[in-house]
């Protein structure tokens, strides 16, 4: 069967046959893509169930389908974690949906001592970048949504607990840089790991040195610098292909 339009639909709201779109993906749903009684599409849930459906009935408020088939469950990916430095204007929603197409299950904006961006209204930026994540799983047929945690400070990041990953790396530009192979030597992939890129100009000496003394590897990304959008796309693309 050929791709047709993906839609969000949280688990609390499946049931058996009979099925509404509301909110936001309603009003995509008929007045952006105006979609039709008969039309079919896909809703997934965020957490691996996904389902074709048919559009029953459209209204301004809520579209009504029925499933098509029986939900089918996705595994649940290998946990990667990504911590990212905010760069300047819009740059972090790329980097979030970026990560989202790699197979990045957490995504934490970072601010550090170079960053120059302003985080005025936190909850309303961490909403948006929720929703970019959903848009790039949508687009790219993942079923499983990645939490993106609200912007903190590297050292509120690092003494929250919230990176326990059994690997865990940052990409350096030090001699004591290496790369994968050297701090994962394995052939089976750690039960979870996370990578932190650092903004233009790259992490002060103390903040490298803090995240060294956590734990973290120094993470050679090849032999040139990297704007931090393409730094947290290869970190991640290199986790995946060793490990996905």
């Amino acid at each position: 069967m050929g791709a047709c339009p993906r839609f969000y639909l949280p688990s609390t709201q499946w049931t058996p046959g009979s099925v509404l779109l509301t909110g936001d993906e309603a009003k995509h749903c008929a007045r952006v893509l105006r979609m039709q009684p008969g039309d079919p599409l896909e809703v997934f849930d965020g957490q691996g169930l996904s389902a074709r459906a048919r559009v029953e009935n459209v209204t301004n408020s809520q579209i009504a389908l029925t499933l098509t088939e029986e939900p089918r469950p996705e595994p649940p990916p290998l946990p990667i974690l990504l911590a990212a430095a905010i760069p300047k204007g819009q740059t972090i929603e790329d980097i979030i949906r970026q990560a989202t197409e790699i197979g990045a299950t957490r995504i934490v904006p970072l601010l550090t001592e170079r960053c120059v961006v302003k985080i005025d209204d936190p909850a309303r930026r961490r909403e948006k970048w929720q929703r970019a994540a959903l848009e790039a799983c949508k687009q790219c047929g993942r079923n499983w949504l990645p939490t993106v945690e609200p912007a903190q400070r590297l050292e509120t990041f690092l003494s929250s607990g919230l990176d326990t990953a059994e690997l865990r790396c940052v990409a350096a530009l030090s001699p004591s840089a290496a790369p994968l192979a050297r701090w994962w030597p394995g052939s089976a992939p750690p039960a979870s790991s996370s990578v932190v890129t650092g903004p233009e100009g790259d992490f002060s000496p103390r903040e490298l040195e803090r995240l060294l003394e956590a734990g973290y590897k120094p993470l050679r990304l090849g032999p040139h610098i990297l704007r931090t959008d393409t730094a947290a796309a290869y970190a991640l693309s290199i986790f995946s292909q060793a490990f996905l």
